[in-house]
């Protein structure tokens, strides 16, 4: 199986990966998993270290297909992941890596995290106190708004161990919203595919908030319904499903304000070094983040 898995796109968190993942399950010739973040390499909890586990979650016509791969977000700022995946398939991987403007990419998370009941701070307090909560996996989980916005270090780790001219590197806003089809077709060309016809208006995992902040936290906190059904259905990938749809159900879709002013100094107080950092390491103009227009 090794042999035929093709590519990893390994993030960035909220910068069109559910989407870039609806868009390439329409190719019949793209294998992917069954849904969308298997976690596997990431999680210490979820990697066996057994492939047949890990292809298990995977739709059963792998042999079918003529490439296969993954899109999780988690396995940019993994500090296990890079040698775990060089470890089963090699250096010869192809990599997809779509990258967001920090501050928006960071705000958005913290949207995600409040949606979900866990954040209670204000976005600028959220970002300075980040370091003291981000201390165990749940703050890392939820609460690295910043952490995973500074991309330099975590491209870094995969281009000690595989080929920087084996990734692909998209820009959010300019390739992937701006220049939609022009950027799917050079996906499909770099994982060596026939021309498809994709349907490209798909938006999926936009902004929302809660309908019900019972299901809300039903969804997303232990609770007594949860550790019942969990005897009932055995099947972790069956839960998980039944909870995600529960939690699509639940969300309505929201429109938000920048404040121009916070995203401007935080842009320059943090993150704009990284960002000049980054534009030499990948070789991308990126100057759409930091200048005004």
């Amino acid at each position: 199986m090794n042999n035929k898995t093709t590519f990893f796109c390994l993030g960035a968190q909220k910068s069109g990966t559910t989407s870039l993942h609806d868009i390439l399950l329409q190719n019949p010739n793209i294998g992917l998993p069954i849904n969308k973040e298997t976690h596997f390499f990431s999680h210490d909890d979820l990697y066996t270290g057994n492939l047949e586990e890990y292809f298990k979650m995977f739709n059963d016509d792998l042999e079918e297909k003529e490439v296969i791969g993954e899109i999780d977000p988690e396995y940019l700022c993994s500090e296990k992941a890079p040698e775990r995946i060089l470890k089963h398939f090699g250096a010869d991987l192809k990599f997809i890596v779509i990258l967001r403007n920090p501050y928006d990419r960071a705000f958005s998370q913290y949207l995600m995290s409040k949606r979900r009941g866990f954040e209670d701070l204000e976005f600028e307090e959220a970002i300075e106190k980040e370091e003291t909560r981000t201390k165990d996996n749940f703050g890392e989980l939820y609460f690295s708004y910043k952490t995973r916005s500074l991309y330099t270090k975590q491209i870094n780790k995969y281009f000690k161990l595989f080929n920087p001219s084996n990734f692909l590197f998209i820009r959010f806003e300019d390739d992937f919203i701006a220049n939609k089809q022009e950027t799917i077709n050079k996906v499909n060309d770099f994982l060596g595919l026939e021309s498809f016809n994709y349907d490209l208006s798909i938006q999926s995992n936009v902004a929302s908030t809660p309908k019900s902040k019972w299901i809300r936290d039903f969804v997303n906190k232990p609770n007594v319904i949860r550790k019942i059904g969990k005897k009932i259905i055995a099947s972790p990938q069956i839960r998980k499903n039944i909870i995600s749809k529960i939690d699509h159900l639940n969300r309505k879709k929201i429109t938000y304000n920048t404040n121009v002013d916070l995203k401007d100094k935080l842009t320059k107080s943090v993150f704009l070094e990284d960002i000049k950092a980054l534009e030499s390491l990948i070789n991308q103009d990126l100057s759409s983040w930091y200048k005004k227009e």
